[in-house]
């Protein structure tokens, strides 16, 4: 563990945080050509992130963060599957590409997996898209 593995925090996200999520996201997903996927796009993130902290639909995702010093360096989004066998899926992943290969992706993983264990969903599925 690093010393910065060890300062970091992981909380749900706030309604505060959504400009500084949709910036670290674009970051860590912006091509070479600097575009980002339509995925990543500020109104689709915008509006899931605001979906998220309002919960106003149940698949809506549940977003966690990664705070070191008050900076927000990673989240994750997950959600239940739309098809109830699959259990839940990860929506949106991302760590501050300053702050990648510290373990950031992994602790915000393992706290996904244990919100949705808690919630008695069992199966998970992982996709690259």
């Amino acid at each position: 563990m690093t010393a910065l593995t060890r300062n970091i925090s992981i909380r749900a996200l706030a309604r505060v945080d959504v400009p500084e999520v949709i910036d670290l996201l674009q970051s860590c997903h912006r091509r070479p050509d600097g575009a980002v996927p339509p995925r990543y796009g500020e109104s689709a993130l915008r509006r899931m992130l605001y979906d998220a902290t309002a919960a106003i639909c149940p698949h809506g995702s549940n977003v966690l963060v990664a705070v070191v010093d008050g900076d927000i360096i990673g989240v994750v989004a997950y959600r239940s599957a739309f098809i109830s066998a699959l259990g839940w899926e990860i929506a949106y992943w991302g760590t501050s590409p300053r702050h990648q290969g510290h373990g950031v992706g992994g602790r915000l993983l393992d706290a996904a997996l244990m919100r949705a264990q808690v919630r008695g969903l069992r199966l998970a599925t992982l996709e690259n898209a």
